[in-house]
């Protein structure tokens, strides 16, 4: 994803964050058709807000999950700390099973 500086464009940004959407939203697409063509009943979906944790838990709610999978996002020590941990979050909220997937090493 782009970063942008400070004094950005007020078009520019709503322009980027809709160019983003829509990749999202193909990538939500694409890896929902393929736990479709496994045989998995599921969805991928995309959700925005200044809460994360709390947003995924409110979803997997609304929609009757039975499970949640999500990942992390690699966060340590201080970071960690301080930024929290939605993963963590969703975990101890969230009123079905979840399986959190580390993020795997860069090599």
């Amino acid at each position: 994803f782009k970063l942008v500086g400070p004094m950005a464009d007020p078009q520019a940004l709503q322009d980027e964050f809709m160019s983003q959407h829509k990749v999202v939203e193909k990538l939500c697409a694409d890896y929902t058709a393929k736990l479709r063509s496994a045989g998995v009943k599921g969805q991928v979906d995309e959700y925005s807000g200044n809460k994360p944790g709390e947003t995924i838990v409110e979803q997997a709610e609304k929609l009757n999950a039975d499970h949640v999978i999500m990942g992390t996002r690699g966060l340590t020590g201080m970071k960690k700390f301080f930024l929290g941990s939605v993963s963590n979050y969703v975990v101890q909220n969230c009123g079905v099973p979840v399986s959190v997937i580390p993020k795997k090493e860069q090599k």
